[in-house]
């Protein structure tokens, strides 16, 4: 074998080099398509305040909630159905949140028990206490 034709081999390439281009592309589509998605409606949570929801009232009971109460089902009571802005609220001290459709929350927290310390937020929860493997901090090292 001389070695021109031992280049010739080398250099060689296959004819069947864009189909396999192709199938790593839509690979890739398959693999990344979801995510994209998901990071878009993570994009939309987090510019939602507020959303346009329904919520009844019982006329016997002057009971007003999401949904109607057991008790006015079973009784068979007049119930009224509203549209109204769903708003979200955090507890500026302990982040417990919370929903309602009033213009602001009337409950105490369920974290620390205040009630003046709401704040708008919006619809989707961020986390920032995620944290990698190389970012946790061992002042004594490893425990053994």
């Amino acid at each position: 074998m001389s070695k021109e034709e031992f280049e010739k081999i080398l250099k060689a390439r296959s004819t069947h080099t864009t189909e396999l281009d192709i199938a790593e592309m839509e690979k890739q589509e398959q693999y990344f398509k979801p995510l994209v998605q998901k990071e878009m409606l993570q994009e939309k949570m987090a510019e939602t305040y507020e959303v346009t929801s329904k919520v009844v009232t019982c006329e016997e009971c002057a009971y007003t909630f999401w949904a109607p109460h057991e008790r006015c089902k079973l009784q068979h009571h007049k119930l009224a159905w509203q549209t109204c802005k769903k708003k979200f609220f955090e507890c500026t001290k302990c982040k417990q949140r919370t929903t309602t459709w009033e213009p602001y929350p009337t409950t105490v927290c369920r974290g620390c028990g205040n009630q003046k310390t709401w704040g708008r937020c919006s619809m989707l929860r961020t986390k920032n206490n995620v944290k990698l493997d190389s970012e946790v901090l061992l002042l004594r090292g490893t425990e053994q």
